[in-house]
């Protein structure tokens, strides 16, 4: 293991030369023992001079009895697939070596519900979560729906994520709602540049063991990554995260690429208690950055940076550390180490790696920033702008859908009584009628109001309204005015085998009212509006898509090929891409497609709109509503006024002066 390194011997009782060296044994299965991250800590450790290392050989590890096993001083052991954690733990029962990560404490990082309810009681924040045993449901009652389950009177809705209890199992599957087309991404271990794919077809979950659900958290599309060493020092990295569309982007040295962030205090905080919960003095764990909050998903036990030269050297020192300072062993810090000593001192954030081989093609864009930077300074700029000023702060783009299909509408008024329920007895929530509130996720609640309008779209409204519909063209008293209507409302609700909810919806109108017999005012006549129509063509796709791809290559020339100027942007969260749509099936589309050209997706969209698109209460505000309802009606009855309006009866200004009402002389030369 003899390497030229920068560290000299540590001095033991002094500086009179080593003593005597502690022996410090890896246990471990051979993958990661021989694996470069670990021979590039192991080296610096035996350079120190502090160590005689000894690596248990894999064929014992698994045969022998432990008493037969080396006894050491110092003891690093972890846990992967195949390997007998029991026996280690009954290694240190019996040796009592000092550990650097208690093995007993890695028992907890086998079981994710163990992984949670351990955060729980440490206080740090991680998903809202049930744990169900499809096995046993014993007293336990379970229901599953298209978009959600519900489990002892708690509803979960989709999308929503599916991880089984065994930490070693990492099939993890995401299911989503109909609305957006439904289907599943299913997460496994990377295999070559694949770390997930989408399946259109499986929308029910898993039921042949026990399975943790959670929300599913936007978080733009990005994953976070910390790696700890003690309590004090943290290194974290983002990447591209798997349920956006699986594809692994990789440098030209075939490693995964990822970029170094800062974390928050919060953050940081939440790593040190990780290290005191989990017993785990060198660990990694991921996070969550979702809507102004970072949440802990996963802890992973023993876990490095990969390619990152100083964090090794940064690894090495407080792991030799650690070990001397449990057998109480002063030493004299070399001085080529004084720097590494120093930054021990204070809490530490390691952001910048250095940069090597393996890192050189991440950063080649700041070097080129940096020449630009460095050359333009021989150019003289003249405007009547200070320099800081005439930086875009923003980009901000408001688009249409692309090329749809068809919008059509039918519409008729009725007093029948399934519809006037909408109205006057409306369901408890948009998609339950007598479950528990205690809701995971977000349950919309619809008005008690005899004056509100009322709109369907989920696919089990859909169903229910269309048990209804048939009911009523059961009843012989029924209108024939009344049937022809309601049979064109059914043949609406039978266009496709499945509700996607992305191209129907179905509106009731309350138009006239009554005081009913306890004196309580109650819809008595409804406008029923049914639309469909109006999808997304591949035409519609192709453009929005084509827009996206055009815009990163003229925002973000440099490199534009293969996006990494802008992806390293959107990974450190330095760049604040923000895409909202409204509810219409049709503009999630076109903003999903769009997302896929702009950050270089691949794959299906239904994934990237759950990941990346935000269709919720903030954007329907900006979107969907603009205008007052009372306002556009008058507009509506203006422009009806005027497309009914002989022009001939007019005098030449009259018609300008209705369409135009305005002393704003554009507006007036546009009308004109």
């Amino acid at each position: 293991m003899a390497e030229h390194s920068p560290y000299q011997p540590f001095s033991i009782g002094g500086s009179q030369g080593l003593t005597h060296k502690l022996t410090l044994g890896v246990c471990c299965m051979r993958t990661k023992a021989t694996s470069n991250p670990m021979q590039s800590l192991l080296r610096r450790l035996d350079a120190s001079g502090a160590f005689n290392i000894i690596i248990f050989d894999e064929k014992m590890i698994l045969e022998q009895d432990v008493s037969e096993w080396p006894i050491v001083q110092c003891y690093v052991s972890f846990h992967s697939k195949g390997f007998p954690l029991y026996k280690s733990l009954e290694y240190v029962k019996m040796r009592h070596p000092v550990e650097i990560n208690k093995v007993e404490d890695q028992l907890k990082l086998r079981n994710r519900l163990t992984v949670y309810e351990t955060l729980k009681s440490h206080d740090i924040p991680c998903p809202d979560f049930m744990a169900i045993d499809h096995l046993d449901y014993g007293d336990h009652q379970f229901v599953e729906a298209d978009d959600y389950i519900i489990y002892d009177g708690r509803k979960l809705k989709k999308p929503f994520v599916e991880k089984p209890l065994d930490g070693d199992d990492h099939n993890i599957w995401i299911y989503y709602p109909t609305n957006v087309g439904g289907g599943c991404k299913k997460l496994f271990r990377k295999i070559g540049d694949k770390s997930s794919e989408f399946d259109s077809k499986q929308s029910r979950i898993r039921k042949d063991k026990k399975y943790l659900y959670e929300p599913f958290l936007p978080t733009g599309g990005m994953d976070v990554k910390v790696y700890m060493v003690g309590e004090m020092y943290s290194h974290a990295e983002a990447r591209k995260a798997p349920t956006v569309d699986g594809k692994v982007m990789r440098n030209k040295n075939g490693k995964e690429i990822r970029y170094p962030i800062t974390l928050s205090e919060v953050e940081k905080a939440c790593g040190a208690l990780i290290v005191q919960a989990f017993g785990q003095f060198v660990t990694g764990f991921d996070v969550l950055r979702t809507t102004g909050r970072s949440i802990v998903c996963d802890v992973n036990g023993w876990s490095f940076v990969k390619g990152n030269q100083r964090y090794y050297d940064d690894c090495a020192i407080l792991v030799q550390k650690f070990f001397l300072d449990r057998f109480h062993i002063t030493f004299t810090m070399p001085i080529p180490a004084l720097k590494n000593e120093e930054r021990m001192s204070e809490p530490i954030n390691r952001t910048t790696p250095e940069v090597d081989e393996a890192d050189e093609e991440n950063f080649q864009h700041d070097k080129l920033r940096a020449d630009w930077s460095e050359s333009s300074e021989s150019f003289s700029v003249t405007n009547d702008f200070d320099a800081a000023e005439s930086v875009a702060a923003v980009v901000m783009i408001i688009m249409r859908h692309g090329d749809r299909k068809p919008k059509e509408k039918h519409k008729f008024k009725s007093s029948h009584k399934y519809f006037l329920d909408y109205i006057n007895k409306p369901s408890r929530t948009e998609d339950d009628d007598d479950e528990d509130d205690s809701d995971i996720g977000i349950s919309g609640r619809l008005p008690v109001d005899p004056h509100g309008e009322v709109l369907i779209k989920s696919p089990e409204e859909m169903e229910k309204l269309l048990a209804k519909v048939k009911a009523a063209l059961q009843e012989p008293e029924l209108s024939d005015k009344d049937r022809k209507n309601i049979e064109t409302l059914k043949m609406v609700l039978d266009l496709h085998e499945h509700f996607t909810g992305l191209n129907r919806k179905i509106q009731f109108k309350p138009t006239k009212f009554a005081i009913n017999a306890h004196g309580v005012e109650e819809c008595t006549e409804v406008q029923v509006v049914a639309k469909w129509g109006g999808e997304l063509t591949s035409l519609g796709r192709n453009q929005a898509e084509q827009l996206g791809r055009r815009l990163r290559q003229e925002l973000f020339p440099i490199n534009s090929d293969d996006c990494t100027s802008l992806l390293r942007l959107h990974s450190t969260f330095r760049h604040d891409f923000k895409i909202y749509s409204s509810h219409e099936g049709r503009c999630q589309t076109t903003a999903a497609a769009f997302t896929k050209g702009f950050l270089d997706l691949e794959g299906d969209l239904p994934p990237i709109l759950v990941s990346l698109v935000y269709v919720d209460g903030f954007a329907r505000k900006l979107l969907d509503r603009p205008i007052p309802k009372e306002d556009r009606n008058k507009v509506k009855k203006m422009i009806d006024t005027i497309l009914h309006t002989d022009s001939s009866e007019l005098r030449p200004g009259d018609l300008l002066e209705i369409m135009a009402p305005t002393d704003h002389k554009g507006t007036a030369e546009a009308a004109r």
